[in-house]
C-alpha cells in the first residue's frame, strides 16, 4: 500500500458541501444571543430561530471541549418536545430530532461508533414506524404525527439521509471501511454520484489490495459537480496505488487549482488541498508544497477554525516551507476559535447560557405544552439544566447528500439546518 495513498484515505468520504462556519470564539457566541434575542421579538418564528440557537449553542460547548454541557444542552433542547401536547407535527418532531443527531454525533466524536449508530438507526425505524423514539431509556414522542404525505416524506428523507451519510462518515473515520460499505448497502446507499456510498465503495477495493475493482467502482460513477470532478480526480490517482502517472498527478492539481474557493465550502476546499497535497508529494513535492501554500492562504483569508485545525495537524505543513507569517496567521486563527480549549472564558459561558434560557422561552411560546411538571421528573439528569456549568474535556450541520438520494437539502421552513459539524 502506498503510504500517500493510506494517508490521503483518512480524508475520505471527501463531499462537497457547505458548512457552518467557526470564527472567532466571541463572534459565534455574540451571533447565538443575537439569533435568540430575534426569536423572542413579535412576529419572529419562536420554533425556527428558537431550535437554531440552541443548537448551535450545543456545537460551540462540543467545539470548545464540553461534550457534558453540549449533551445538557441537547437534552435540555429535546425536553421542551417531551412537554409539549400531543401529538406533534411534523415540522415540530423534525425539531425535536435535530438534537438528537446533536446526540449521535456526540457519541462519534468520542469514539462510541456503534452507540451513535444504533441511535441513528433508532430515530430512523421510529419515523418509519410511526413509532416513539426512546433514547436512553427516555420516550420521545413520534407517534401520531400531523402533517401532509408530502411533509412525512421529507422527514423520513432526512433521517434517511442522517442514517446513510453520518454513519459512513464515521466507520470510514475509523477506518471500517468493509462496515461503511455494508451500511451503505443495507440502507441503499450506493448510487451513482461520488456521495459517501460510492466513495466508500471505492476506497474499501483500493484499500483492501483491489485496485482493478476500485478502478471499475470509479469508472461506474457519474460525476457531475464541479467538486465531484475534484474528488473523482484524487481517486483516480489513488486507485493507481505504487504507478501514478505523472498525467494524473497534473490533472489532479489543475482540477484543484483552477476553482476559485466558493463560501461555505472553505473546509471542503482546505480538505481537499491537503489530500492533494499528500498524494502529489511523493512525485512532485514542489508542487505539493504550491499547493499547501494555497490551501494556507485561502484558509486564513476565510478565518475558519476548523480548517485552520486542518492544516496545522497536517504531517506536511512544516515541511512545506510555509512562510512564518502564514504559520503564526493560521495559530491565530485557530486560537481564536477556542476549538478544543476544554473550557469557555467565565463571559462567554454566561452569555451562551443565557441565550439557551432565551431560546427556550421562545421555543415554549410556540409550542403548546403540558403540565411541565411531568416533563421535568422525566427528563435525564434531573438538575441539569440549562444553567449546568458542567465542563469536561471533549462533533453539520450541513445537509448531507448520500448515495441513492441526491436531492435539495431536506430543512423544515425557516430552519437553517446548523446542528453539530461533520466528525473532524
Amino acid at each position: 500500500m502506498n503510504p500517500a495513498t493510506l494517508a490521503a484515505s483518512r480524508r475520505f468520504p471527501l463531499v462537497g458541501r457547505p458548512r457552518p462556519a467557526c470564527p472567532a470564539l466571541p463572534d459565534r457566541v455574540n451571533e447565538i444571543a443575537d439569533i435568540a434575542q430575534g426569536a423572542v421579538q413579535e412576529g419572529a418564528d419562536g420554533l425556527a430561530e428558537g431550535a437554531h440557537a440552541l443548537n448551535k449553542a450545543a456545537l460551540v460547548a462540543s467545539d470548545c471541549g464540553m461534550p457534558t454541557l453540549a449533551r445538557d444542552l441537547c437534552w435540555q433542547h429535546i425536553n421542551i418536545y417531551r412537554s409539549a401536547d400531543r401529538p406533534l407535527t411534523v415540522l415540530q418532531t423534525r425539531y425535536m430530532l435535530e438534537p438528537v443527531l446533536n446526540l449521535a454525533r456526540l457519541h462519534f466524536r468520542a469514539g462510541a461508533d456503534d452507540r451513535a449508530l444504533r441511535l441513528l438507526t433508532s430515530m430512523y425505524r421510529a419515523v418509519t414506524s410511526h413509532t416513539d423514539l426512546v433514547v436512553d431509556g427516555h420516550a420521545l414522542p413520534s407517534t401520531g404525527l400531523t402533517g401532509t404525505r408530502h411533509d412525512h416524506h421529507k422527514l423520513r428523507e432526512w433521517v434517511w439521509l442522517h442514517l446513510v451519510g453520518d454513519g459512513i462518515r464515521a466507520l470510514a473515520l475509523a477506518g471500517r471501511w468493509d462496515d461503511a460499505v455494508a451500511h451503505a448497502r443495507a440502507h441503499r446507499g450506493i448510487g451513482l454520484h461520488l456521495m459517501e456510498g460510492r466513495q466508500a465503495k471505492i476506497l474499501a477495493h483500493c484499500l483492501n489490495g483491489r485496485p482493478a475493482a476500485a478502478i471499475t467502482a470509479l469508472a461506474g460513477s457519474t460525476p457531475e459537480q464541479p467538486w465531484e470532478l475534484q474528488v473523482a480526480s484524487c481517486l483516480n490517482v489513488m486507485c493507481t496505488d505504487g504507478t501514478p502517472a505523472s498525467r494524473n498527478i497534473d490533472e489532479m492539481i489543475e482540477h484543484f487549482v483552477g476553482q476559485e474557493p466558493m463560501p461555505g465550502y472553505v473546509v471542503f476546499r482546505a480538505q481537499l488541498g491537503l489530500t492533494v497535497a499528500t498524494l502529489a508529494r511523493t512525485t512532485d513535492r514542489a508542487a505539493a508544497n504550491g499547493v499547501l501554500a494555497q490551501v494556507a492562504d485561502e484558509v486564513i483569508k476565510a478565518g475558519d477554525g476548523y480548517a485552520a485545525r486542518d492544516v496545522l495537524r497536517h504531517p506536511d505543513t512544516r515541511a512545506a516551507d510555509l512562510t512564518s507569517e502564514q504559520g503564526s496567521a493560521l495559530v491565530d486563527v485557530l486560537t481564536s476559535s477556542g476549538l478544543e480549549a476544554g473550557r469557555l472564558p467565565e463571559p462567554l459561558l454566561r452569555s451562551l447560557l443565557s441565550s439557551a434560557r432565551t431560546a427556550a422561552e421562545a421555543l415554549n411560546s410556540s409550542i403548546p405544552l403540558r403540565d411541565h411538571l411531568v416533563a421535568v421528573e422525566a427528563s435525564p439528569r434531573p438538575g441539569v439544566h440549562l444553567n449546568a456549568r458542567n465542563c469536561a474535556p471533549g462533533l453539520p450541520a450541513e445537509q448531507p447528500g448520500v448515495e441513492g438520494g441526491e436531492t435539495d437539502p431536506v430543512r423544515p421552513r425557516g430552519s437553517r439546518g446548523h446542528r453539530l459539524a461533520d466528525l473532524p
